[in-house]
């Protein structure tokens, strides 16, 4: 025995159904499809075949049309989730996924600041003897290669401060929002002041102090992040043309280099299965060696750094701005707990726009000299993750 529906259950359904009806061809709308249901709910069978075949056609098509809007929706919050700040895209990751592992879990939680500050500080500060002549020297080669730089305008300063991409500022409570409000006459001033500091090699204390965002790596090191000053920050997009046409000069030297514009780290991976297959094609055997240097950022020297980047041309103005933030106190802070600031003789700050840049510099030597050896076929690099064939 069928349970069929009453009338008025049934009129109600193929209302429903009419009011979202597509029309397939097959049937001229939904009254034709709907009548045809309607005299087989009557006892005239022979129509079900077909009355089934159009409902399924409609079920199929709807969750296609379920299925295109769920996924514009994902991409337009992923679009908005990424556009300004990371921190929607992290929170939706799930929490098998975060890793949680960090040093010192061991110890009483009002020592791990000083434990974690004396850990660092054997990393960036060896007790290497400071280089006075080197740095004066530096800073007289900023100084007059600034005299031949553009001078910043109020309507540039302006402009770029109030496009500042939304992401954590330094220490000092100074954020992208403050930046973003910048009125014209504050702009002016602003413009004003780093003319001078450029022209001078000079600038406030609080615009070379970095806090030193300690992230959770695993159970021996943490993963240093730091978060810049905003007018450090704003300073190195006004600079970032100067720097571009440096890039653009230098990467024609270095051939194994993919980190540059227009490349994903997705190439290199894609061009070693071709160059995988074709050795198979081929019937010749590869040897592959894939190479990560740990924590290279921490242990670049900041005498060396200053030494090769002047060797390779790197602008003499924006070396001796970084290298003030590279030099500045460092304030780590980590688990809701900031540790006295570290005085740095080495490291390359990790979130610093020009860092990427800098670590070319750093590995051109060792990675010529690996590329001139008969023995290597193939070599890529991408920043400090390393494969040759």
């Amino acid at each position: 025995t069928v349970n069929r529906p009453k009338p008025p259950m049934l009129q109600g359904m193929l209302q429903h159904f009419a009011s979202m009806w597509h029309d397939d061809g097959e049937f001229s709308g939904a009254k034709s499809w709907a009548a045809l249901f309607q005299r087989a709910f009557d006892g005239e069978p022979a129509g079900i075949p077909i009355a089934m075949r159009a409902a399924h056609f409609q079920l199929k098509f709807h969750a296609e049309q379920q299925w295109q809007e769920s996924k514009s929706q994902y991409q337009a919050w992923l679009q908005a989730a990424s556009s300004q700040s990371m921190k929607m895209l992290f929170a939706s990751v799930s929490a098998h996924e975060v890793c949680v592992a960090r040093p010192f879990q061991d110890q009483a939680p009002d020592l791990r600041a000083y434990l974690r500050r004396e850990y660092w500080e054997a990393v960036w500060s060896p007790g290497i003897p400071e280089q006075t002549a080197l740095l004066d020297n530096l800073y007289a080669t900023a100084r007059d290669h600034a005299q031949s730089l553009p001078r910043f305008t109020a309507e540039e300063v302006y402009d770029m401060a109030t496009r500042t991409p939304v992401k954590a500022g330094g220490p000092d409570g100074w954020d992208a929002f403050m930046l973003r409000a910048i009125t014209r006459p504050a702009a002016e001033e602003l413009a004003r002041l780093l003319n001078q500091a450029e022209l001078q090699q000079l600038c406030p204390l609080q615009w070379t102090v970095s806090q030193i965002a300690c992230l959770p790596k695993n159970a021996q090191v943490e993963r240093p992040i730091a978060l810049t000053h905003v007018a450090y920050r704003l300073y190195c997009r006004l600079r970032w043309p100067i720097f571009a046409a440096w890039l653009q000069d230098y990467l024609p030297s270095t051939p194994w280099d993919r980190a540059i514009p227009g490349r994903t780290c997705l190439d290199v991976a894609l061009a070693r299965l071709v160059r995988a297959e074709s050795a198979h094609a081929c019937q010749t055997h590869v040897i592959t060696l894939f190479l990560d240097l740990s924590s290279f950022y921490e242990f670049v020297g900041h005498v060396k750094l200053i030494e090769r980047a002047l060797e390779k041309n790197f602008p003499p103005a924006i070396l001796a701005w970084v290298i003030r933030a590279y030099k500045g106190p460092r304030i780590l802070q980590a688990e809701g707990i900031a540790a006295p600031p570290v005085f740095p003789q080495r490291g390359v700050l990790a979130g610093c726009p020009f860092a990427p840049g800098l670590s070319k510099i750093i590995l051109h030597a060792p990675l010529q000299t690996i590329q001139e050896q008969s023995s290597v076929r193939h070599l890529d690099s991408w920043v400090d993750d390393i494969s040759l064939d």
